[in-house]
């Protein structure tokens, strides 16, 4: 299937480097990803009709309900350009948030420091608690240990391990 067809399907997916429009604000990069599920259509939008404005209005206020979710609302006006790493990593999720989302693969390609961890754990805890099937691609075992419900190991593309995180968690004494 083409891209736009699996992302109606509710499947979405970060990407290893950040798509972002750094000359946008947080906010309008936040709304591209509610347009796949815009209803206006294209002819609706380029001759500007009221249902257009209202179909834009719902994208807003649902942007910037998953800018909150995120605490990256009070930077809604923010160019994305002046975001910090970590901050431009956590907007990358709710740009990606159609209306009926169901799998969400996250493919980390950044080093957060230890307090950067702990807000993207609560993140993603938060999405979890929405019934969402996460996907994570993701080197720092502490955050997978953390928030997963199961874990796969793969070593150059060949699985070596898959259970119960508490299997393969090592403890130190």
């Amino acid at each position: 299937m083409k891209p736009y067809q699996i992302a109606r399907k509710g499947i979405v997916r970060t990407f290893q480097n950040l798509k972002l429009n750094q000359h946008m604000t947080v906010l309008e990069n936040a709304m591209i990803g509610r347009h796949i599920r815009s209803k206006a259509g294209f002819m609706t939008g380029m001759l500007n009709l009221p249902s257009s404005w209202t179909e834009e209005k719902k994208i807003r206020e649902k942007a910037v309900e998953m800018l909150e979710i995120v605490s990256l609302a009070d930077k809604k006006d923010m160019l994305v350009a002046n975001l910090p790493f970590a901050s431009r990593e956590l907007w990358n999720l709710p740009e990606l948030w159609p209306v009926n989302l169901k799998l969400y693969c996250l493919m980390n390609r950044i080093r957060f420091n230890i307090y950067e961890t702990k807000e993207l754990s609560e993140l993603i805890k938060k999405l979890k608690s929405w019934n969402l099937t996460i996907l994570i691609v993701e080197h720092d075992m502490s955050l997978v240990m953390d928030i997963s419900d199961e874990v796969v190991v793969l070593n150059y593309g060949e699985k070596i391990a898959e259970g119960l995180p508490d299997k393969y968690r090592r403890i130190k004494k």
